[in-house]
């Protein structure tokens, strides 16, 4: 039996089974509870990141937000950033 893509990336990835995540545009994006922000390919048979940053300092319970090509991560201190995916 096949583990699920997800608990695949939580476990050997993140190291921890504490994060938020979101799907768009074919992609997860996920934000682990240590700040690290990753994108990854949606399908069911591989894991594949496509990007992964130290997005926030300090713990986040936060879901990230997707607006107008831009990703929103905040931690538990209200610190924001912001990062453009357009590609432009």
């Amino acid at each position: 039996m096949k583990r699920s893509m997800i608990a695949t990336f939580f476990s050997a990835r993140l190291r921890h089974l504490h994060g938020s995540l979101m799907v768009a545009d074919g992609r997860l994006i996920i934000l682990g509870e240590d700040g690290v922000l990753v994108i990854a390919d949606a399908t069911p048979d591989v894991y594949k990141e496509v990007a992964r940053i130290q997005a926030v300092p300090k713990k986040t319970w936060v879901t990230p937000v997707l607006a107008n090509g831009r990703i929103y991560c905040r931690n538990n201190n209200g610190d924001v950033v912001c990062f453009d995916v357009t590609g432009k």
